[in-house]
């Protein structure tokens, strides 16, 4: 795995760790220092193929 596949799952598992509680893309956002549209994206990397966290799908 290079480091910018590396780097993008970990942006990934962050948002996902943070979406589990109930934040709102914008506070998710606001937290990590990005703009809510580059979390938008990654909810969207859920749906490219072979992107999916272990265990799902």
């Amino acid at each position: 795995m290079d480091t910018r596949t590396a780097n993008t799952w970990i942006m990934y598992c962050e948002i996902q760790r943070l979406d589990r509680p109930g934040f709102s893309k914008n506070k998710i956002a606001k937290h990590l220092g990005i703009n809510w549209r580059t979390v938008k994206k990654y909810y969207a990397k859920v749906d490219e193929a072979g992107f999916e966290p272990p265990g799902k799908g």
